[in-house]
């Protein structure tokens, strides 16, 4: 069967398929662009994160690649905020709402944009909250404040599925008056007394501040402050009082002596104890009179069965009326019974004394409780003429304020008058020796040389070993070793030596004075340089002097053999050329000196036809050392020896053999502290030391 179509139809089928050649080959550039434009452009905003209200949000997106050119965006797609043009999203959670935030990334190549998107969901959490229990207005005395055991505060998590009492509890200055924790381990303890007085605040009281913070489990972290108000107690005291039991009655209102301002506060007091043996009772001993103030009186009439003085312990209260805060303190009222008064059977003073409290020679025989009197001067010397000056000087100036007594008015005899007035009225006498001090008189060398020795300090009046002598310097108790002294200069001190002494039969102390200086001897290096070209001649003299002045320097040289006479020179330094007739030992002499303070040298001298030796003696080439000494003590010989260590009085306590090759170090341990003489025998030659052992 053969179908048959127009021209017309023919053609229009022909359009239509060009025309869907031309829409598929649209979708093909059309995929094909998408295609390119999603591989031209990327988008990261990294992984949804969540926080805490008022956290940061720190975001850094990605996309760009270095060297490429375009353009970041964030933005908040439920509110559409753009908050960075960067790769950065820096931004406080000021919302407390979940939120979506969308990175655009923009890329140019060729001239072309090509565009990618990413998104990051933020969750926001809540912060802790509090339950704050309060904290009403404290009173200083209340004391330290446990904040845990309170508890001061709850915590809540954000959520609100978590509660806590273990918040930590601070104060932002420093010191914090809170110590404790850590959190669940120990209570916090406020503890304000540690760090101001009742006495330092302000009568409208103190404001602090205590802070809290807590982190729950999501780590959501809060904090709050409170303040505190700390009022002053009030400052109470009240004096004890002393009566006579004829008063009958007591005003206690008499006894406050502190707070100086009643106005707005409330007082009362109350007895707490009654004399042994008393009839009175204490719930109605005290009675008041509603006057303003009110007026408070102890009724102390009751007889009691004790010999001794009645006790009667008042509580005293002050109570702020605005704050609440109060303070009590208590009182003892003595009452006393007839008066029977018991004075010293003697006074005796020195006259060197200062002022002499006459209260505590007088007690009442009742109770033996010192009492508080007047006193007078009546009688000086068995006289009380006024119109002799000494006399009435005595009467008149020899009591201060009623109340001391005055030795250095002078020595003698007074009868003291004692007038006990307000509690029961006595009046007694009793008689005062003033004793003169003994007389002192002492002496010693004003000037000692370095080498002298032990100085002797006497004592003249009174004579004998009485008395104590100090200083520096002080040895064995009543000498002065000169060799304390340092050494480096031609004099040293003065050094003040004191001698005190006591009369036993007065009991009165005197005590003098007098001063030491030291003068020093001097050091120098002898020499003995043969004379070239001449026989049996040699140059003497001294050089490198120490310790002294060098032109002041007295010198006087000896010369002669061991076994003959010696001959002088004159007083000079450097004797210069000596000639001598024939070879052999000599022995030279030497004194130096500057006024009565010298030295004396003997030297060993060997002459030869063109030579000559000058060697000091043994004794000056024997060394202690360290001196003073802890525990080691090394000596050096020139010869092998024998020393023996004494104490000052003369016992032998070491005793050794000792040679001249080696350190020779000798323990001093087990040795007290002090002064000791060392004697070194090396042949024909003995020498002695001075060694102080000092730990």
């Amino acid at each position: 069967m053969k179908c048959f179509i127009s021209a017309e139809i023919f053609l229009y089928l022909i359009k239509i398929q060009m025309c869907m050649k031309k829409i598929l080959t649209a979708c093909f550039i059309l995929f094909v662009f998408i295609s390119k434009s999603q591989a031209q452009a990327t988008a990261n905003a990294g992984l949804d994160i969540e926080l805490c209200y008022l956290d940061t949000l720190n975001a850094i997106g990605s996309g760009l690649n270095t060297g490429d050119t375009g353009t970041y965006q964030w933005k908040d797609l439920l509110s559409g905020v753009v908050y960075s043009n960067t790769s950065l999203l820096k931004l406080r959670i000021v919302y407390q709402t979940n939120r979506t935030f969308e990175l655009r990334v923009q890329r140019v190549k060729n001239k072309k944009t090509y565009t990618a998107y990413d998104t990051m969901f933020v969750i926001v959490n809540a912060l802790p909250t509090f339950m704050y229990a309060g904290l009403p207005p404290r009173c200083y005395d209340d004391g330290a404040l446990n904040l845990t055991n309170i508890p001061l505060v709850k915590a809540f998590s954000g959520d609100k599925t978590v509660s806590t009492t273990d918040v930590h509890y601070y104060q932002k200055k420093t010191p914090s008056w809170i110590s404790g924790g850590p959190v669940g381990s120990n209570p916090y303890i406020y503890n304000y007394k540690n760090f101001i007085q009742n006495g330092s605040l302000f009568k409208s009281g103190f404001r602090d501040t205590i802070c809290y913070e807590y982190r729950d489990y999501k780590s959501c972290y809060n904090r709050e402050c409170k303040s505190i108000r700390i009022n002053p107690n009030p400052e109470v005291y009240v004096a004890d009082g002393l009566y006579c039991i004829k008063q009958n009655a007591v005003s206690l209102n008499n006894l406050v002596v502190k707070p100086f301002n009643k106005v707005g506060g409330i007082e009362s007091f109350r007895c707490l104890s009654v004399p042994s043996g008393s009839a009175a009772n204490a719930s109605n001993v005290i009675s008041s009179v509603p006057t303003v103030p009110v007026a408070f009186t102890l009724d102390i009439s009751a007889p009691f069965t004790s010999s001794s003085d009645g006790i009667y312990l008042v509580e005293y209260t002050f109570r702020d009326a605005t704050t609440g805060c109060q303070r009590s303190d208590t009182a003892t009222i003595k009452v006393v019974l007839e008066a029977k008064f018991k004075f010293n059977s003697s006074i005796k003073l020195c006259l060197n004394q200062g002022l002499v409290a006459l209260d505590s020679f007088v007690k009442d025989s009742n109770n033996r409780t010192v009492l508080n009197g007047t006193w007078e001067t009546i009688e000086f010397g068995g006289s009380r003429n006024r119109s002799i000056p000494s006399i009435a000087e005595r009467l008149d100036s020899s009591i201060i304020g009623g109340k001391y007594f005055k030795p250095a008015i002078g020595s003698g005899m007074y009868l003291l008058r004692y007038t006990n007035n307000g509690i029961c009225d006595y009046r007694d006498s009793i008689y005062v020796t003033v004793n003169g001090l003994p007389i002192v008189q002492i002496d010693a060398e004003d000037t000692v040389c370095y080498n002298s020795g032990l100085t002797p300090l006497i004592n003249i009046i009174p004579a004998g070993m009485v008395g104590t002598w100090s200083g520096q310097g002080l040895v064995n108790g009543r000498f002065f070793d000169p060799q304390t002294s340092p050494h480096t200069n031609t004099f040293h001190g003065p050094y003040k030596m004191i001698y005190t002494y006591t009369n036993p039969l007065t009991a009165c102390t005197s005590s003098d004075s007098l001063t030491v200086m030291v003068q020093t001897t001097p050091e120098y290096t002898a020499f003995a340089n043969p004379v070239s070209g001449s026989q049996y001649t040699v140059d003497f003299g001294i050089n490198f002097i120490k310790h002294v002045d060098s032109n002041a320097l007295l010198c006087m040289w000896k010369f002669g053999r061991t076994d003959s006479t010696f001959f002088d020179s004159s007083f000079i330094k450097n004797i210069g050329l000596k000639s001598f007739t024939d070879s052999g030992d000599y022995t030279v002499v030497l004194y130096s000196g500057i006024g009565r303070c010298g030295r004396i040298d003997t030297f060993r001298f060997t002459l030869d036809y063109n030579s000559s030796v000058l060697q000091y003696s043994l004794a000056s080439r024997v060394k202690l050392y360290p001196n003073p000494v802890k525990e080691i003590l090394q000596i050096d010989v020139p010869e092998n020896a024998v020393i023996t260590v004494f104490d000052l009085d003369g016992r032998s306590l070491i005793e050794e053999k000792i040679y001249a090759s080696d350190k020779n170090p000798i323990n001093m341990q087990g040795i007290q502290n002090g002064m000791y003489l060392i004697r070194i025998e090396m042949g024909t030659e003995t020498v002695w030391k001075r060694l102080v052992i000092e730990r």
